[in-house]
């Protein structure tokens, strides 16, 4: 049971709370780091590395400490930890530390990290906490690769830095085409749920149908 718990906790994040795609966070770093999959795999641990520090500490913060005073503390927390953040960046990619610019230091102070941490200034159990920041944290990675393999894909021909294909588009690398196929994503996201939710009501309803003609016949 608590697996299937786990299993449904992680899902519902990439299809009902998906931080970008749906809740509309950290929507400029989704535009502006996504131009290669390399920028946005590497953007997504440091986002990791600065996150988790401060989930540990929202946890353990007294919920009486007023919200200005919080919100001060978890930027302090996250800016520390980006140095580590920094490190595993230019490990994982050298380039990416030149390329990414000024977006990496602001996950300091991005929206997604501060919000994320608040939540858990009401003791949250442990387990939940954990589900939460890895729901969190694999929703956004993914979403922001599938963003950055489409733009890098057609704008540069290449994935990760290999050739892919014969034909650019490089317009698509541009901050524009940025927001037009992150707001058509989530469109998209949008309709597939509605589509969903529409297929589960008339599921139940054919099952209810089928029920009370049973009880019928008996």
């Amino acid at each position: 049971m608590r697996g299937r718990r786990w299993v449904r906790g992680l899902v519902s994040f990439l299809w009902v709370k998906n931080p970008i795609l749906i809740s509309g966070l950290s929507m400029v770093t989704a535009v502006m780091a996504t131009k290669s999959a390399w920028d946005a795999l590497c953007i997504s641990v440091a986002l990791g590395i600065m996150l988790i520090p401060t989930v540990v500490v929202a946890f353990v913060t007294p919920a009486k400490l007023r919200m200005e005073m919080r919100f001060i503390l978890y930027t302090v927390v996250a800016s520390l930890s980006y140095l580590p953040a920094f490190a595993a960046v230019r490990a994982m990619n050298a380039s990416a530390t030149a390329t990414l610019g000024i977006y990496l230091p602001l996950l300091a102070v991005n929206e997604l990290i501060v919000l994320r941490a608040d939540r858990f200034v009401t003791k949250k159990s442990v387990a939940m906490t954990v589900l939460d920041t890895a729901g969190c944290l694999v929703s956004f990675t993914l979403s922001m690769l599938l963003i950055a393999i489409l733009r890098e894909m057609f704008g540069s021909a290449t994935v990760f830095g290999h050739p892919v294909l014969s034909h650019t588009l490089p317009v698509l690398l541009l901050p524009f085409s940025g927001f037009i196929i992150v707001g058509f994503m989530a469109a998209g996201l949008r309709k597939v749920q509605m589509l969903t939710l529409r297929a589960m009501r008339q599921s139940r309803l054919k099952r209810r149908k089928r029920a009370e003609r049973a009880e019928k016949q008996e």
